[in-house]
């Protein structure tokens, strides 16, 4: 059986439009930026294609709530580590019998 992380990780970097006049991420970004990595971290680990989940099944899902801390900046054209927690994936089928 293969082990699958537990963890993943992806690096990016934050974009000069991005940043508000002080050259810090603006704080609207942050989400864009998780969700763009969770969204490649699912594809490269787990060959996980939401865009073709949602095409071709009609589902998908939203972030109803975030919560994020602020220990540092995030300046422009700095290289930044998101890391993701494994996830649980179930889907529930229901037949009209």
């Amino acid at each position: 059986m293969e082990t699958i992380s537990k963890i993943l990780e992806s690096k990016t970097r934050v974009q000069y439009q991005d940043c508000d006049p002080f050259n810090h991420l603006n704080n609207s970004k942050y989400i864009d930026y998780i969700m763009a990595a969770r969204t490649e971290q699912l594809l490269h680990e787990y060959d996980f294609n939401t865009s073709e989940l949602a095409q071709k099944q009609g589902i998908g899902w939203v972030s109803a709530q975030t919560q994020i801390s602020y220990f540092y900046p995030a300046w422009s054209l700095s290289s930044r580590r998101k890391q993701s927690p494994q996830i649980c994936y179930y889907c529930f089928c229901f037949e009209n019998r």
